[in-house]
């Protein structure tokens, strides 16, 4: 079966900073830093001529993604924008709980949820801790260790809300309590934390987002 990773080659070519491969449209669509007309590429960084050069008979769509350092005409200050207004309704109270609306620790201010469903794996294994009761395979929701773990202050057990208390919530609003996090240290990679869930109040999907988002492959140095 065809994939995303069986267009990485094309992460060769000159301005390529992602590709995505849509099986149900037999499409890769390729994110660029700056798009240019194909007669300015050459064969190498043409990534129709590559495609056709591997024998996939596939759709082609290329994307501009925006601006980098030496893309022509590039002012740094001209892509600021104003910081947009959260969407209306995500500090709002939600069941099901879809991720990137308004939840916190009950003993915090704001913050916001993240994906669901995580699954542990081993919860004795890697840099996190995680409460007793936890066993390999639980479900759960993720978040930042500020959020649930109140930047490691908070004790297993504490309960997250959503919506948050800053929004509106009480203590009717719980959602889950907090069964693990990722210790905010020196050298610390991540900002992670875990809460517990009932399948039955949790969504999968995020809100404000199209059901049908890209995954991509990054390129070293963007």
């Amino acid at each position: 079966m065809t994939s995303t990773q069986a267009y990485e080659y094309l992460l060769e070519c000159e301005n390529v900073i992602g590709v995505d491969y849509d099986e149900d449209e037999d499409r890769v669509t390729v994110f660029v830093s700056q798009k240019r007309p194909r007669d300015c590429l050459s064969d190498e960084d043409d990534v129709e001529t590559r495609v056709a050069e591997a024998g996939d008979d596939v759709d082609v769509s290329v994307v501009d993604s925006g601006y980098d350092e030496k893309r022509e005409g590039f002012d740094a200050l001209s892509t600021l924008e104003p910081m947009p207004e959260a969407a209306e309704d995500r500090q709002g109270r939600h069941r099901p709980v879809p991720a990137g609306v308004s939840e916190i620790n009950a003993n915090s201010t704001a913050g916001t949820g993240g994906p669901y469903p995580a699954r542990v794996e081993e919860a004795s294994a890697g840099a996190a801790t995680w409460d007793d009761a936890v066993e390999a395979g639980d479900l759960v929701r993720l978040s930042n260790n500020h959020v649930y773990a109140r930047s490691n202050a908070a004790d297993f057990g504490e309960p997250v809300l959503q919506p948050s208390p800053v929004d509106g919530g009480v203590a009717d609003d719980e959602v889950g309590d907090l069964v693990g996090y990722v210790p905010i240290e020196d050298g610390s990679l991540v900002d992670a934390a875990a809460r517990s869930v009932d399948p039955d109040r949790e969504s999968a999907t995020y809100f404000g987002l199209d059901e049908d988002w890209p995954t991509g492959v990054r390129r070293e140095g963007y």
